[in-house]
């Protein structure tokens, strides 16, 4: 697909692409657990209390504490990271409504579509594509790069945002 890009080039270094990465849903902190020993891990995370603990691809987020979205395959958001709340709005807010009412896609909304609800629904690559805010009282950001993905449990779609530099508006 032209300007579809895989995230390789993104990946933390140090971090291989099958590596998996353990999330809070809120504060996008890291999990804590000791590797090897599941039975240390949480489901809630300990940090802010607030969140589910997550599981994706190491490639899937720009660092800790990201901008980010949780969709589930019926495109509704389901959680939004702290640092999300200053770029989408407040997740109390914004929990329940459909992604297209909050970000778009110069390639499209159709391939936005597709790729989020790929990755709810099955183990996907984490792929890139630009995409930009929708409400009128956004901030000012410009088209964003959305690093799109499988996480879970439960399956739901990991939409990650990162400044592309593209776009000011």
């Amino acid at each position: 697909m032209p300007l579809l890009t895989h995230t390789d080039d993104h990946a933390r270094p140090g971090r291989t692409r099958t590596e998996t990465v353990r999330f809070c849903s809120r504060c996008g902190g890291p999990d804590d657990a000791l590797p090897g020993r599941p039975e240390l891990r949480r489901r809630v995370c300990e940090r802010c209390g607030m969140g589910v603990m997550l599981t994706a691809a190491g490639d899937a987020l720009p660092g800790s504490g990201a901008a980010f979205l949780i969709v589930t395959a019926e495109l509704a958001v389901s959680a939004v990271s702290r640092s999300g709340d200053k770029v989408f709005g407040e997740e109390g807010e914004l929990t329940g409504s459909h992604l297209l009412a909050i970000v778009t896609s110069p390639l499209g909304d159709e391939q936005l579509e597709q790729h989020v609800r790929r990755a709810a629904l099955s183990r996907t690559e984490t792929i890139a594509m630009p995409v930009r805010l929708v409400p009128e009282d956004a901030p000012p950001v410009g088209t964003l790069s959305a690093r799109i993905a499988s996480c879970g449990s439960p399956h739901a779609a990991l939409v990650a945002v990162e400044p592309s530099g593209f776009g000011i508006r």
